[in-house]
């Protein structure tokens, strides 16, 4: 039902569009892109939809110690040009190591460029010569592509592929599905890389708008 509702407004958005804009999207394109983006918004909440009890609000999570754990984020919207993407890595402690957003011109399906933002994400690790990492996307597909590691001969498939070549430069590698809710940092530094439509790397000084959601995920540590 909740698909059904998702499509239906997105099929009247279109018509709208098509009669006060005179704009109209091929319809095998717009087809493909209302599913990617109902999946994207809706996959994760079908999914935790039998339970119906209310759950505490989710946070981010540290990994175990002498272990890192890379946040991965991506955005893609419709008519808007270009996807945003980042990375962020930080250690048990939640302290900063580094921290990377890009600006993509053009337009590629939310899967593609989740992927993308994961492969960013470890050759970042790679680069600052990180060897355990655990890697938390919010997007349930390409996690669980990873996880199952299938051949798709997807625009993103190819991907999927060189990511999972390059667990072999590390000694341990995870890769996990976190809600919206646990990913706040990553979400906000694809934000500011979409509207900016920048491309940077930190080490310090993360953005405004990143920068206060770190302080606050970092975990209580006794004094």
């Amino acid at each position: 039902m909740l698909y059904f509702i998702g499509f239906s407004w997105l099929l009247w958005h279109r018509r709208n569009k098509f009669l006060f804009q005179h704009k109209v999207q091929e319809d095998h394109a717009w087809v493909n892109w209302a599913q990617e983006f109902l999946h994207e918004q809706f996959g994760a909440v079908m999914q935790s939809r039998p339970e119906q009890n209310i759950r505490p609000k989710r946070s981010w999570q540290p990994p175990p110690p002498d272990h890192v754990l890379i946040n991965t984020n991506a955005s893609v919207i419709q008519d808007n040009p270009g996807c945003g993407l980042s990375a962020i890595i930080r250690d048990h402690n939640g302290q900063l190591i580094v921290a990377e957003s890009r600006f993509i011109p053009g337009m590629v399906s939310i899967q593609l460029v989740e992927a993308y933002a994961i492969r960013m994400g470890l050759l970042l690790a790679q680069k600052w010569s990180l060897t355990k990492v655990h890697v938390a996307a919010d997007c349930l597909g390409v996690v669980s592509a990873l996880q199952a590691s299938p051949n798709s001969l997807s625009d993103w498939g190819m991907m999927i592929r060189e990511i999972l070549v390059l667990r072999k430069h590390f000694t341990f590698v995870q890769f996990s599905f976190v809600p919206r809710d646990c990913n706040v940092v990553a979400n906000a530094l694809v934000i500011w890389s979409r509207k900016t439509q920048s491309c940077k790397l930190w080490t310090i000084d993360l953005p405004d708008c990143a920068a206060t959601l770190l302080l606050v995920e970092k975990p209580l540590v006794a004094v």
